[in-house]
């Protein structure tokens, strides 16, 4: 199975290995930081940092300097760069997909949990899709994260890039899938921000449209988030063979994410952390004492994630999806055609 060719390098009783797959410079000089070891081949954590009760851990690959397989980019970046457009399909719209366009020369990662922000509503992506180039667009899962809104003047205009989502959200995509769930997480979510926000400016989370980007835009929240990421991103300054994190929220490991190589980590790295403090504002752990449980903690959570049991797989274009569950973990696979791993989102259970 293709999945064991990356977890041949995870765990010693396999013997074969797989190349990971994306872009960038794989020369990669080790890590010099403290390490937490994942297993005795590869992977360990580096030194947990800690933004109240918010703590991540990077994720480190002692084998990061194997090329990649292919020229990847992130969503955010291709849409800034002008290499992706995103519309309404057809003249109509339909809400749970939109059309999405790759005229550049990189494959394009999407990942679950990214907002899109415009169109005749704002829509959320529900699994992770890999999009090389293409000369016609091709059309995509989303669930809508904007009740209340449906403008059919704007089927032609491109969506922009509304950021990443807190694990809450990406999470209900990727396990409930349903709009409805969506719909009940955004209500969740900007409500447990309004609380977070107090005062008359609570009232911005609560618009006639329902919709999630005020949550994101809520000035409060913002700042908030920004003097997260003010902390957080220093304890990667530096870091090499970086490939992902481990998050735990108020002394308990909440998710893991990994991309396939440093390179592609790098260009998603500050929308992966953006959500992480995101998600610590959401739950109102902020400005708690710091409450990071042991490196051994996040070390079992993630061997438990890479190790669990496949339950589910889907091939569509060019990825294959895979889903594994545990009794403490479930894991969201992605990798491409040829077997390459790209990413990985694991949630605790």
């Amino acid at each position: 199975m293709r999945l064991f060719h990356w977890l041949a390098l995870l765990l010693v009783v396999f013997a074969t290995a797989c190349t990971f797959a994306t872009a960038g410079d794989p020369e990669r000089e080790p890590a010099k930081t403290p390490r937490a070891k994942v297993d005795d081949t590869h992977l360990s954590l580096g030194a947990a940092v800690s933004w109240g009760g918010l703590t991540v851990w990077p994720v480190i690959d002692a084998r990061a300097d194997k090329r990649p397989s292919g020229d990847y980019t992130t969503l955010a970046r291709a849409l800034a760069e002008g290499t992706l457009a995103v519309k309404e399909m057809g003249s109509g719209g339909s809400v749970p997909q939109l059309m999405v366009h790759n005229t550049g020369k990189q494959t394009v990662l999407l990942t679950a949990g990214e907002v899109l922000q415009g169109g005749q509503q704002d829509r959320v992506l529900v699994k992770d899709v890999v999009l090389p180039p293409s000369p016609e667009p091709v059309p995509v899962a989303v669930n809508c994260v904007e009740q209340g809104r449906w403008s059919p003047g704007a089927t032609g205009i491109s969506f922009g890039y509304g950021g990443r989502g807190e694990v809450t959200l990406t999470r209900t995509v990727q396990a409930e899938k349903s709009q409805g769930a969506t719909w009940a997480t955004v209500a969740q979510l900007n409500a447990a921000k309004a609380k977070v926000v107090g005062g008359p400016d609570a009232a911005e989370l609560a618009p006639s449209s329902g919709t999630y980007m005020a949550s994101l835009d809520q000035e409060t929240v913002r700042r908030h988030v920004e003097a997260g990421l003010a902390v957080l991103e220093p304890g990667f300054a530096g870091l090499q063979q970086v490939v992902g994190l481990v998050v735990a929220v108020d002394g308990k490991v909440r998710n893991a994410e990994l991309y396939g190589h440093p390179s592609l980590f790098d260009k998603a790295r500050a929308d992966t952390l953006r959500g992480a403090a995101l998600e610590a504002v959401s739950l109102d752990v902020h400005d708690k004492a710091a409450s990071a449980p042991a490196d051994q903690v996040a070390v079992l959570f993630l061997r438990e994630a890479l190790t669990a049991q496949q339950v589910a797989e889907e091939a569509e274009g060019a990825v294959v999806r895979k889903e594994q569950k545990a009794a403490g973990a479930a894991a969201y696979w992605t990798e491409d055609v040829g077997g390459h791993f790209i990413h990985l989102t694991a949630y605790a259970e």
